[in-house]
């Protein structure tokens, strides 16, 4: 595994992270967290869910609780991100992970003026006040914008993948350029989960138009075929190895499955591009967006 630095502090995490979700059963989650901390796995994305944070909090209390850098993942409500609620979930997740610590509190999916200055700057103290290290927040669009700009977000998490136009980019580079540690998601956003060879997902339309989508989502879905040619790698690799070209990238967040997964993506951070293929994803980029 390749480390990153993570922040100012001296701390690194590792090229990939795990995401968490609730649907695992208590045990499952436990064997899941091992198996990546036994890759090297150290970032820990978790969502506010108490179950996920007692399952996490067994595995990191038994190997050690400073082998993990753990995200506490807030989800907005329709009130945004009230302080009690940021709170309370801290808290929560204090008490049924027993971490002693959180290492980033999240908040994802802002609407635009959520994350005012105001705002991060109370959330800033509430997150100091309930051990948490860091205050990030995640989401796509402009929405981040002002939050980035404004200098109160240690994390940003922020899609990156091999579709990703110049403005996603920029977001990126102009993030990391504040110092600001930027976390990739949806890295396999072009790939259609569930299938051994993923084949990308194309947003259809909303509304009567995309009833007569089908014929350019089909062009487009043509557009990474070439991908099924790279001897020795699945779709879902040659993602990840591209991201990791992104040196304002610190981790990419994949929400692994199970341990097959997990070996096989993870053999793909030291892994370099097929000669040309870096060239081809580029062109499939423009194809697509024209």
């Amino acid at each position: 595994m390749r480390y990153r630095p993570f922040g100012r502090g001296g701390a690194a995490i590792s090229a990939i992270s795990l995401r968490l979700d609730a649907r695992r059963s208590r045990s499952q989650t436990v064997a899941l967290v091992y198996a990546a901390l036994e890759h090297g796995i150290n970032g820990l994305t978790i969502p506010a869910e108490p179950g996920v944070s007692a399952a996490v909090g067994e595995a990191l209390n038994h190997v050690g609780r400073g082998l993990g850098l753990v995200t506490l993942r807030l989800e907005r409500d329709l009130h945004g991100f009230r302080p009690e609620r940021v709170a309370e979930a801290a808290r929560t997740a204090l008490e049924h992970g027993r971490f002693g610590w959180i290492d980033v509190l999240r908040l994802d999916e802002p609407h635009p003026g959520d994350l005012a200055r105001e705002t991060l700057q109370q959330l800033s103290v509430i997150a100091r006040q309930h051990r948490a290290k860091h205050l990030g927040a995640g989401g796509a669009g402009s929405a981040l914008d002002t939050p980035i700009d404004s200098r109160l977000l240690d994390v940003a998490a922020l899609p990156f993948h091999l579709g990703s136009g110049w403005p996603e980019r920029n977001r990126v580079k102009r993030a990391a350029g504040l110092n600001t540690v930027v976390v990739a998601t949806d890295v396999l956003a072009p790939l259609q989960a569930g299938r051994a060879a993923d084949a990308p997902v194309i947003a259809r339309p909303r509304g009567l138009s995309g009833l007569f989508a089908s014929k350019e989502v089909k062009q487009q879905a043509s557009v990474y075929e070439f991908m099924d040619r790279a001897q020795g790698w699945t779709r879902e690799q040659v993602c990840i190895a591209h991201a990791l070209t992104e040196p304002a990238l610190a981790t990419l967040e994949l929400p692994i499955e199970d341990a097959d997964q997990l070996d096989a993506w993870a053999a793909a951070v030291d892994r370099d591009l097929p000669t040309g293929l870096a060239a081809q994803i580029e062109m499939a980029r423009f194809a697509e967006a024209s």
